[in-house]
């Protein structure tokens, strides 16, 4: 796996969650799509997270899941703790 990789595994193992406190101190203005923002606000909402925190967590977990798809890997989620695992396909 790559540096991006390892870098998510070695954070969530420790604490559960990707690691994202700035490092390189980088600023983005994006527009969000009308479905984007709703899905943020929800994330806010439930998590108790900020934006900014969503955001990258989000970005970490998106290089991890394209990396993967890259090296012929695949994407699975299990909807409930007893559910059936079910493979996620990203069009």
């Amino acid at each position: 796996m790559s540096e991006i990789g390892d870098a998510v595994i070695a954070v969530a193992a420790a604490d559960g969650w990707p690691d994202t406190r700035p490092a390189a101190g980088v600023k983005i203005a994006a527009t969000l799509s009308r479905r984007a923002a709703e899905a943020l606000e929800t994330v806010v909402t439930v998590t108790g997270l900020t934006k900014t925190e969503i955001v990258n967590q989000a970005l970490i977990r998106n290089a991890a899941i394209e990396e993967a798809l890259s090296l012929g890997g695949e994407v699975k989620i299990r909807a409930t703790a007893d559910g059936d695992l079910e493979r996620v396909v990203f069009l």
